[in-house]
């Protein structure tokens, strides 16, 4: 029998490459777009498409799936981690890990863009509302804000407040810029250096709240377990 043992003991060692990753990939989204709209190169061999953060099943949106995923893959290990040591919150800390689990298949598949056009046309929606899936979006997250308040105000105080800035830092891009940048595609379209910068703001947002939100996990596993011990048969 083999283990495999990872050592918790500096989060800020992982927290440093997933946001050196996270910046690195915006710089490489707006190289493209800048040489599309300063000078004309709309393809770069390929360049552009894949490193910019607005188009489908390229790199940024791959890493930002695995940001969403490895947070999930946290909430579990500590939802176990308490569920031995017969603290409360397991089921919590699990359903958090779901919430994150389907966060993360969205970003790949893209699932709450596929009904937008139907729900506009529906609610006759436009300008900062042009995005129409904000609507249900917004109401999603007053519900979960809802749901874990009273869960928030019985953690460690440093702890909470980590995780209402990634909370606010992710939601204010993923919500809140992407309501600008809707208004923004509905007055002039998406092919404007205005949009791409609103859209890599939101990115960047979105990966930043991640990235905070993976290292409070981080840290919360360490006081509780300290290590994590893979074992193999």
């Amino acid at each position: 029998m083999g283990a495999l043992t990872l050592s918790l003991a500096e989060p800020w060692k992982t927290t440093r490459v997933l946001l050196a990753v996270a910046l690195a990939l915006i710089c490489l989204s707006s190289a493209g777009q800048i040489a599309k709209y300063g000078f004309g190169r709309g393809w770069l061999q390929g360049f552009i498409p894949l490193f910019y953060v607005d188009m489908e099943s390229n790199i940024p949106t791959w890493f930002s799936s695995l940001l969403l995923f490895f947070a999930a893959a946290l909430l579990s290990l500590i939802a176990l981690a308490a569920h031995r040591a017969g603290r409360p919150f397991v089921k919590r800390w699990l359903l958090l890990s779901f919430i994150f689990v389907f966060l993360s298949a969205d970003e790949i598949a893209m699932m709450h863009e596929i009904h937008i056009e139907a729900l506009r046309t529906a609610l006759g929606t436009s300008g900062l509302l042009y995005y129409a899936w904000v609507i249900p979006g917004l109401l999603f997250v007053a519900i979960t804000v809802l749901i874990y308040l009273p869960f928030l105000l019985k953690l460690e105080r440093g702890l909470a407040l980590r995780f209402v800035l990634a909370g606010a830092v992710y939601v204010g891009g993923a919500v809140g810029v992407e309501m600008v940048s809707g208004a923004q595609h509905d007055l002039y379209g998406q092919e404007t250096w205005r949009y791409a910068a609103l859209v890599t703001l939101e990115e960047l947002c979105e990966m930043l709240g991640a990235v905070i939100f993976i290292h409070a996990l981080l840290g919360k596993l360490r006081d509780d377990v300290g290590e994590v011990r893979l074992v193999s048969a």
